[in-house]
C-alpha cells in the first residue's frame, strides 16, 4: 500500500507543529512547488519523511505527494492538521498513525513561561487566558 508509513498530527496550536518538524528533521516542501519541482527535489534529498503542515488546507499537494511515493519515491508522509480536518486528510492517508497532541495545562503553561522569566502576575495571565493551552502561541504571546 503506498499511503504506508503516514503519520497525522492533530494540535490546536500551529505555532508548536514547527519544533515538532524540526526534531523529526523531515524536508518540508515549498508550498507552490509543482509536480516537477517537488519530485526533483525528493529525487536530489532523498528525505525519509516529508512533512506537509496544514494538510487539510492542502490537499492537492498531500495528493501530488502520494502520487510521487507511488510512482517509486520512498519517504514516509508527516501531516499536521487542525482537528476539524481529520477526516478530510484520514481520506487520503486511511492508515496514517493518527496523534492527537493535546492543549496543555494552566499549570504547565505557567511554568513555561515562568521559564522564559516571565513573573509580572498580570502579564503571566493575560498570556494564560489568550494562549488557552497552547503552548507555540504563549511562547509567541511572550
Amino acid at each position: 500500500m503506498w499511503r504506508r508509513g503516514a503519520r497525522l498530527y492533530l494540535q490546536q496550536d500551529a505555532l508548536a507543529r514547527i519544533p515538532v518538524i524540526i526534531a523529526l528533521g523531515a524536508l518540508v516542501g515549498q508550498t507552490r512547488a509543482d509536480a516537477d519541482a517537488a519530485a526533483e527535489s525528493l529525487r536530489l534529498r532523498q528525505p525519509s519523511h516529508v512533512v506537509i503542515d496544514d494538510a487539510g488546507l492542502a490537499l492537492p499537494r498531500l495528493e501530488m505527494l502520494l502520487a510521487l511515493r507511488q510512482e517509486g519515491h520512498n519517504f514516509k508522509i508527516i501531516a499536521t492538521a487542525w482537528p476539524e480536518h481529520l477526516d478530510a486528510v484520514s481520506h487520503w492517508l486511511p492508515d496514517a498513525t493518527v496523534i492527537e497532541v493535546p492543549l496543555i495545562e494552566r499549570a504547565q503553561m505557567d511554568e513555561i513561561l515562568r521559564g522564559l522569566g516571565i513573573t509580572n502576575y498580570y502579564l503571566l495571565n493575560h498570556i494564560l487566558q489568550q494562549a488557552a493551552g497552547r503552548p507555540g502561541w504563549a511562547i509567541h504571546l511572550a
